[in-house]
């Protein structure tokens, strides 16, 4: 008799649960360039990783009409945003948005 063995886990899917375990069995899937596998969740190719953090996101995250989700990835200006979104989210004593002092401004020398 054959002895059969599972193809090895990419190790990043070693660390999730089982229950994303078996969702990723139900994408496809494809080789990856930074991982072994991407799959296809929610229009969008990503990570094993990325698709847990996902699932937990819409399971716990009760969302408010005042809540502004600012995300970008790291490198990517990351300070631009930081000035975009205090210009978006602070009070203003200005009469436009566009004229409010550079984020450099406020930042401690």
């Amino acid at each position: 008799m054959a002895i059969t063995e599972n193809p090895p886990l990419d190790h990043e899917e070693e660390k999730i649960s089982d229950e994303s375990k078996q969702l990723l069995l139900s994408l496809p899937k494809e080789k990856g360039w930074r991982t072994l596998h991407l799959y296809l969740f929610q229009g969008f190719w990503c990570q094993s990783l990325e698709i847990q953090s996902i699932i937990a996101f819409h399971k716990h995250f009760q969302a408010r009409d005042s809540d502004i989700v600012v995300a970008s990835i790291p490198k990517s200006g990351t300070t631009w945003l930081k000035a975009l979104t205090f210009a978006v989210g602070e009070p203003t004593p200005f009469h436009h948005r566009l004229k409010i002092p550079s984020f450099a401004h406020f930042q401690p020398s």
